[in-house]
């Protein structure tokens, strides 16, 4: 493979040693998965042969890709500079006067060597966390931060060995893609809880305390919040008129009623969801805002600016910017309930079968709207049934089995895309034409369904999430 006149030596072994970093990191997601029941804690477990296998991968891979880009020798030799040219090149940047280029290129070296020194401050927070979790001593977590400094201070140095011998553009084509991949866990403890207190009896409509006038909520910390995640993503620095970022998160965060610092009065907290006063672990669920599943992607794409056609060509075709965002999640959690007395929540039994309708996409249309779309029918409602309610009290006569946010609602996806071209029209003045599109594919992203079993539209969606496509056609002038 031949790029301005430098023959790469083997492009075949970087695509090899990609897909063999790619299958070693995956090779460690079962033992990952099989760490569900423990909370996803790894610490202190036994390395299995399809993780040895794994890691062994991950290094043949890397070394091959970093192979696969390395030129052939030969090809440099009728690049390399003389010593009397070197020695005029040092002149010439010593003799040059300070412009605000050089002020810039300062700036940032000092934002850089900031950014460089503060990692072993990070290491000061990171280490004692280490320490508890995996329980190892305070001289293993030295070791382990003496090492990563050393790896930094060397692969500096070898870097900089590399760019000296193979140029500059071999050695940062090497960095500018970057692939990594990770599990994160955060454990919250003592978040707000409310709920409501001294509750009639659900048979004999007597409260615990007669005598308190009802009202308001009981409030307390005694909640506690779990988010584990395995996120991977890789991205492409700007080289060779293309970028682009990839995202994918699998999650799950755990709590009662949201996790958040506030309560009813605020913040992202769910309303009343608690069945039993005395029993609220039997109602933590998906937080609000859990999407199980996320993928987000960029990109941006200039196209040949056309420098050896004709100029009318390379002014209407070369040079354009298209970029765009691609996102995409799995649905959110439901909450179904079914009809209490007021300030009581219920919610149904699970008697069995698919919650969700198979090709529900397809599937009946319970009722349609003149003027309007019809109605899908997403949730089984012979999945559910409704716990028995006392005919006094007016409330469930025990609590639903029926877990809190234990369905999901349909998922979503949408492309914006953007196509924009700049025309120098003096040497500080520029001229863009710029057009931006919404939800580009016209895709519909639907609503999530009724949730209440008593109600005759139950499990139907009935709206949109999202507008169809839209999109807008901007010309602006642009100063330095």
């Amino acid at each position: 493979m031949t790029r301005s006149g430098i023959t790469f030596h083997h492009p075949v072994a970087f695509w090899v040693g990609t897909v063999a970093l790619t299958a070693g990191v995956c090779a460690h997601l079962p033992m990952f998965f099989s760490m569900a029941p423990m909370g996803y804690r790894m610490a202190g477990m036994a390395v299995d042969p399809t993780m040895t296998v794994g890691m062994i991968l991950i290094v043949v891979g890397l070394l091959w890709s970093v192979y696969g880009l390395i030129p052939r020798m030969s090809a440099l030799t009728h690049s390399v500079i003389t010593d009397e040219e070197r020695a005029l090149l040092l002149v010439t940047a010593d003799n040059a006067r300070l412009t605000g280029a050089h002020g810039k290129v300062l700036l940032v070296l000092v934002l850089a060597l900031v950014i460089d020194i503060m990692k072993p401050a990070t290491l000061g927070f990171v280490i004692p966390g280490m320490s508890e979790e995996y329980g190892i001593s305070k001289q293993t977590g030295s070791l382990l931060a003496f090492t990563a400094l050393t790896g930094t201070a060397l692969g500096s140095v070898i870097w900089g060995v590399l760019a000296d011998r193979l140029g500059r553009r071999s050695a940062i084509l090497t960095s500018s893609l970057m692939f990594e991949t990770g599990y994160v866990g955060v454990r919250g403890v003592k978040f707000i809880l409310h709920r409501r207190p001294n509750l009639p009896d659900r048979l004999t409509g007597v409260r615990p305390n007669p005598n308190l006038i009802f009202g308001g909520y009981y409030v307390d910390n005694s909640q506690n919040s779990a988010y584990n995640a395995w996120q991977t993503s890789i991205r492409k620095r700007f080289s060779h008129n293309l970028s682009f970022d990839g995202h994918y998160t699998w999650s799950k965060g755990l709590g009662i009623t949201g996790s958040d610092i506030g309560a009813y009065y605020g913040s992202d907290n769910d309303q009343v969801n608690i069945q039993d006063f005395n029993t609220v672990r039997n109602d933590r669920g998906p937080n609000q805002g859990d999407a199980g599943q996320r993928f987000v992607g960029d990109w941006i794409y200039e196209t040949p600016r056309l420098a050896h056609v004709n100029p009318v060509l390379r002014t209407a075709l070369g040079g354009w910017e298209v970029s765009g965002i691609i996102s995409a999640r799995t649905g959110s959690r439901l909450i179904i309930s079914e009809t209490c007395a007021s300030n009581v929540f219920c919610r149904p039994d699970y008697i069995g079968g698919n919650t969700i309708l198979d090709n529900w996409q397809n599937g009946p249309q319970p009722r349609c709207i003149v003027g309007a779309r019809c109605t899908v029918q997403y949730l089984n409602k012979a999945a559910f049934a409704l716990v028995p309610t006392d005919p006094n009290t007016r409330i469930a006569i025990r609590p639903g089995n029926l877990g809190n946010g234990a369905m999901r609602g349909p998922g979503s996806w949408t492309v914006d895309a953007s196509l924009a071209k700049n025309f120098r029209l003096k040497e500080r003045m520029t001229l863009q034409i710029r057009t931006d599109m919404f939800n580009a594919l016209n895709h519909v992203n639907l609503s999530d369904p009724s949730t209440g079993l008593n109600g005759a539209t139950f499990g139907e969606i009935r709206l949109r999430k999202r507008k169809r496509s839209a999109g807008q056609f901007d010309a602006s002038r642009v100063l330095p």
